[in-house]
């Protein structure tokens, strides 16, 4: 849903954490889960100060992702008010908005649909990676099963579309991506995004060899292309990069880490009010400043952001300046960065980006010397 002036395209994508609290116990989770929540006086003060940095930069569209620890722990009234509070606040400022959550939707209940439907275009967000390490507290692997595949039902019987972020695990690539897709798509599975795990500098999470990611990948392209894509499973990011690689204007979504210097479109804001870069970056490095105990747009214009600006500016490094795919990939992604030989940041991922952008342009190319239908 959007409200305020029409969008010409020059929006701020803001990730909004009310909470660290969660009741899952996922094994590869990069993020700590210390108590605390956002009133939603609290949310309200952020939105305000969401809306005054976009008005005075520039920015004709909010894109905000709700997200946690774990969203729905916050309940039904606090949502309630607060999605409603938030397009009241965008259409003051005369700025389009556009909201979604991210939830691991084992809270589900009733009252989540109608909101969806009135605010999130009846989306939701979740993930899912079928790899079994994934558990609720107290409750282990069985019980988080349960929980998602119970609420997957209701959300979906209820008319809300699902998309899933699936982690790529090891296990995957053991099981290949083929069979791994086919799994997925046979329990309801249809709007599928996939994603690459990293570990943070204070130990959380985990990485994978960028070989075997890589090998994924394609291969999980090969088979969503041969399949009849998006009839047989809307997968991204695998449209967007066909378009890119083709010269056409992308008709979805990339990754956000093939976006330019994310440092210039977005930020979070974690449950103290700490603004970063984004969620995936809260604790390890510097803080732009905080949202709730002073000036968003100050933060903004401050060292913090900056210094992170100018970590992802030098992520395009001399590989990449040789490298014919740094249009689509643009250097990559800041958090899934380490550094060389030399101490310069480079993408971990590099190389399995390679081998996925090269497994689409010949895809790509044996598309075009088929003869048409």
């Amino acid at each position: 849903m959007t409200s305020g002036r029409r969008s010409t395209g020059t929006g701020l994508f803001v990730v909004l954490l009310p909470t660290f609290e969660c009741n899952l116990a996922c094994d590869y989770c990069f993020e700590d889960h210390p108590r605390g929540r956002w009133t939603a006086d609290e949310a309200g003060r952020v939105l305000a100060q969401v809306f005054r940095l976009s008005a005075s930069e520039g920015f004709d569209e909010v894109r905000l992702h709700w997200q946690g620890g774990e969203a729905l722990l916050l309940g039904e009234d606090f949502w309630t008010r607060v999605l409603a509070l938030a397009e009241d606040i965008a259409g003051e400022f005369g700025i389009a908005i556009d909201q979604r959550m991210q939830t691991n939707l084992t809270l589900y209940e009733p009252w989540l649909a109608p909101l969806a439907r009135r605010h999130f275009g009846g989306q939701i967000g979740t993930s899912y990676d079928g790899t079994g390490e994934r558990r609720t507290l107290g409750g282990g692997v069985d019980d988080f099963e349960r929980r998602f595949w119970r609420a997957f039902r209701e959300a979906t019987d209820a008319g809300v579309e699902i998309g899933v972020l699936a982690v790529v695990r090891p296990q995957a690539i053991r099981e290949g991506p083929a069979p791994y897709l086919a799994r997925l798509r046979e329990r309801g599975i249809a709007r599928l995004r996939l994603s690459l795990p990293f570990a943070t500098s204070t130990g959380r999470g985990a990485w994978l060899e960028p070989g075997p990611a890589g090998r994924f990948l394609a291969g999980a392209y090969r088979t969503w292309a041969r399949s009849g894509k998006d009839r047989w499973m809307q997968l991204r990011p695998f449209g967007f990069l066909e378009s890119r690689l083709s010269g056409q204007a992308p008709t979805e979504p990339g990754l956000c880490s093939f976006s330019g210097n994310c440092a210039d479109g977005g930020l979070a804001v974690d449950p103290g009010g700490g603004v970063w870069l984004c969620d995936s970056c809260i604790g390890t490095r510097a803080s732009y400043g905080n949202a709730l105990s002073g000036e968003l747009r100050e933060a903004w214009r401050g060292a913090g952001r900056a210094g992170t600006r100018h970590a992802c500016a030098q992520l395009v490094g001399a590989r990449c300046l040789e490298c014919r795919w740094l249009p689509v990939c643009s250097g990559g992604c800041l958090v899934r960065s380490t550094p060389d030989d030399d101490g310069a940041l480079v993408d971990h991922y590099c190389d399995a980006y390679r081998e996925l952008f090269h497994a689409v342009e010949q895809e790509l190319a044996g598309v075009r010397a088929s003869p048409p239908p």
